[in-house]
């Protein structure tokens, strides 16, 4: 806004009024010379044209001398200075999402006329918002004596552009062959020249993991620009299944036990039983992995006469966690199948994937259901199927003398894969034995029976004091062999030794102290089994083998001493060289 002129004052126009009218008179010709007006300025008095008689000095208004005037009439008073404010914007490079800094902008206050300036200060502005790509405008106002002043201006912006990327990595930098790499520990930030930073670990693109072994790259890329991170590949673990034999677990009756859990035997396993209707007890493995794995959970376990819901009836935990969640269905026992307590009723389900940590876990199962029927199962053994899981430290109580194999036929422990019956050996049967009764049997003296297994053995045994078996054998040279008797197992653990005294040639051997499992049907075919007693020494020529009922007292309070002081004799058989078969 420009200022107010200043004007003449009255007094000083009546003045040069009354002066001008007193110079009109002059008595001779003039000879006049003109001057050109010069223009007033912001800062200088300017003055109209006149002309000046050379002759006289006198001065007119005109060029027919007929209007005298004065200097001072024509003088015209300096204008004075005409301001505008105007902004200037420093050179540089202004980008989308920055604000404009107030020292990037220098007012000054220009004259119009005379482009006379003054940089000022206090000049108040808003340049708070964040610039967009193109013009951007802004307003600035000013006021000093009395005037108001303001500018508007613009500024252009660019894009803002992309400077780096950073990236943070918290996962693990080992992998193994098949393994995918683990992108939710992975952080992508992306830097711009506005100093602006955004997570843009959405868009990135991640590369994946290298295919063959040794040190490589994972590459992380967005916007042209790329970060690497190291990694090392190794060979993926063999996936194995390591066993777990029930009776190697540790358990607990629960709360309402139909009888104790317990360990028993038949022809075809070893197996835990006891834990239907057993409320709450619970079976637990420990499992050590030497890394953070999965394994799939596989049972051997008994089928019910009707179909059930493996987890309806067990809950599986590791260390104390959540029970499994799985709809896997134990099928039911067909009707021709035989009982479902029997050998044949044992079957092998996959029940679902379960976690384990780097180090010891313990792997629980627990009775859910408290009902008379279909509440539990008997467990034969588990297997966990995966990488990272140490195999069970079993010791083999069952070795060969002879071979040094397992003669646990129904043992599945790796280490006792390699099963003894891989050298000849000479089979005797009972009932070609000579059989003497003790002083009192219970049953009325022995006798023999023939199973729907076509298997023929020696009975009434049990409780016969003093009743001996007698095998004749010869031999072609002076030998050592292993001795095995196949005989039933009783509902009790019992010790062979306890049972029969086993002499060789009227000497007893001291025979290894084999422990006969315990089984459920202990008369049935599933009931017998192999039992290596240990080394015996044969003369060249005859020998006799005897096996005598001790007469073995019950440890178990309340029982009949004689209750469990017999087994059902199938044969024996020799396992080493210069045994003579018996004759046909």
């Amino acid at each position: 806004m420009k200022k107010t002129k200043w004007l003449a004052s009255a007094l000083l126009a009546l003045t040069l009024a009354v002066s001008a009218a007193g110079l009109a008179a002059c008595g001779h010709e003039h000879t006049l010379v003109k001057t050109d007006a010069v223009a007033a300025t912001c800062t200088e008095a300017g003055s109209a044209e006149y002309w000046k008689c050379s002759d006289c000095g006198k001065i007119f208004a005109d060029a027919a001398g007929e209007k005298a005037t004065t200097l001072v009439q024509l003088a015209t008073e300096a204008l004075g200075h005409d301001y505008e404010l105007t902004a200037s914007v420093a050179d540089g490079k202004y980008i989308e999402g920055t604000t404009l800094p107030a020292s990037a902008v220098t007012y000054t206050l220009v004259c119009s006329r005379c482009d006379d300036g003054q940089s000022v200060t206090g000049v108040e502005a808003d340049l708070s918002k964040e610039l967009v790509v193109g013009k951007n405008e802004f307003t600035a106002t000013y006021a000093a004596d009395g005037a108001d002043y303001e500018v508007t201006f613009e500024v252009t912006a660019v894009a803002k552009s992309l400077t780096d990327i950073e990236i943070e990595y918290t996962g693990k930098t080992e992998y193994t062959i098949g393994e995918s790499f683990e992108k939710d520990k992975l952080t992508v930030t992306a830097k711009y020249d506005n100093g602006s930073e955004v997570d843009v670990t959405s868009e990135a693109t991640v590369s994946e993991l290298p295919a063959s072994v040794g040190v490589g790259t994972v590459t992380v890329s967005f916007g042209g620009m790329e970060k690497t991170i190291s990694v090392t590949m190794k060979e993926a673990p063999a996936v194995t299944e390591e066993l777990f034999e029930a009776e190697d677990g540790e358990w607990r009756d629960g709360e309402t036990p139909y009888g104790p859990i317990t360990v028993f035997s038949n022809s075809d396993c070893t197996y835990l039983s006891g834990m239907n209707s057993n409320y709450l007890s619970e079976l637990t493995f420990t499992v050590n992995a030497t890394a953070d794995t999965t394994a799939m959970l596989i049972v051997r376990l008994n089928r019910r006469s009707e179909e059930t819901v493996f987890t309806d009836l067990v809950g599986v935990s590791v260390n104390g966690g959540a029970y499994l969640e799985s709809d896997v269905v134990v099928p039911a026992m067909g009707e021709d199948e035989g009982s479902e307590w029997g050998v044949n009723a044992y079957t092998v389900v996959e029940i679902g994937e379960l976690s384990l940590s780097s180090g010891s876990n313990t792997l629980t199962f627990t009775m859910l259901s408290d009902a008379p029927y279909y509440s539990g199962y008997n467990f034969d053994w588990i297997k966990l199927r995966g990488s990272y899981i140490e195999p069970f430290v079993h010791e083999c109580g069952e070795v060969c003398p002879e071979c040094g194999k397992c003669m646990d036929l129904y043992c599945g422990y790796p280490s006792c894969e390699d099963k003894c019956g891989g050298h000849d050996g000479a089979v005797f049967e009972a009932e070609d034995a000579v059989i003497l009764d003790g002083e009192s049997p219970l049953w009325g003296g022995h006798g023999f029976k023939e199973n729907s297994a076509g298997r023929r053995y020696i009975t009434s045994l049990n409780g016969n004091i003093g009743a001996t078996v007698t095998f004749t054998v010869n031999a072609e040279k002076d030998t050592t062999v292993s001795l095995v008797v196949t005989n039933n197992m009783r509902r009790r653990e019992t010790r062979f030794t306890d049972v029969f005294d086993v002499l060789v040639n009227g000497e007893s051997i001291g025979a290894r102290p084999v422990v006969v499992p315990a089984s459920e049907n202990q008369y049935d075919e599933s009931a017998f089994r192999d039992f290596c007693l240990g080394c015996i020494t044969l003369q060249e020529g005859e020998n006799t083998i005897v096996l005598k009922v001790n007469g073995w007292e019950s440890s178990f309070e309340g029982e009949d001493p004689h209750e469990y002081s017999g087994y059902d004799i199938d044969k024996i058989t020799l396992v080493g060289e210069g045994v003579l078969l018996p004759a046909a």
